[in-house]
């Protein structure tokens, strides 16, 4: 899974060169309609578990990330209306935050934007600079940045406890659709409840202090949402042979 999904053509926002760009707002949020899975933050758990599953996923470098799970592979996102609007009541920072991304060099941090994002031009909408200056459109969109930023450590900080507590499993998860076919949701870990009772009461004493212990309860209760979740998501049968 790469960690920039739907994000084409990454570049650095420059003040002088694109002085005169606007945002033009878009209806719908249909460069993010085929994309299943996307990475997210401690800070946004107790509001997705209430809509959709949380799961954790190996990246090829190692890294652990957890992630809304949006739908099955090769399926539809099952969070978007028909007309690829966002359905649900709440929606994950890192769709919110498009078409802008932090680019992080050492300690230093860039904005960057998706060039090929329909909504840029220099005709309409939300004007980036005046005189030289973020205006308070980018100003906010930089906020969002940040903060999600923020949220990355102490993200990254809890996936690290938790792989050193040795409390994750892969699940492979046989789902059977209402029109009777099947489907799997295998390649994603979640907190195994009796490693979960196993770990010292230290550990669980030092997690609740640190805000872990309401982000595992939170996924463990959004996994509950897993079938919903698949059967909107499927794709649709293959027609039947004549």
């Amino acid at each position: 899974m790469t960690t920039l999904l739907f994000y084409k053509n990454v570049i650095p926002l420059d003040r002088d060169q694109h002085k005169t760009l606007k945002l033009r707002p878009v209806n719908n949020i249909g460069f993010a309609a085929e994309v299943t899975a996307v990475p997210v933050v401690v800070g946004e758990f107790n509001e997705l578990a209430r809509q959709g599953p949380i799961a954790f996923l190996k990246l090829g470098d190692g890294g652990l990330i957890p992630v809304a799970l949006l739908g099955l592979p090769g399926g539809r996102n099952a969070y978007l209306d028909a007309d690829e609007r966002w359905s649900a009541p709440y929606m994950p920072a890192f769709i919110r935050r498009y078409p802008f991304v932090f680019s992080e060099n050492g300690d230093q941090m860039t904005v960057c934007f998706d060039r090929d994002f329909a909504g840029f031009n220099d005709e309409e909408g939300e004007a980036l600079f005046e005189n030289g200056e973020p205006t308070p459109f980018l100003k906010n969109a930089m906020n969002l940045l940040g903060e999600f930023q923020r949220q990355v450590q102490l993200t990254q900080q809890f996936t690290k406890r938790l792989e050193e507590a040795g409390v994750l499993s892969e699940i492979n998860a046989e789902i059977r659709l209402e029109d009777g076919r099947t489907s799997n949701i295998s390649g994603v870990l979640v907190v195994e409840e009796a490693k979960l009772k196993a770990i010292p009461e230290a550990t669980l004493k030092a997690w609740f202090d640190a805000g872990d212990l309401a982000c595992v309860y939170a996924h463990r209760l959004s996994l509950g949402h897993m079938v919903d979740m698949a059967r909107r998501s499927a794709p649709p049968a293959a027609p039947a042979a004549v």
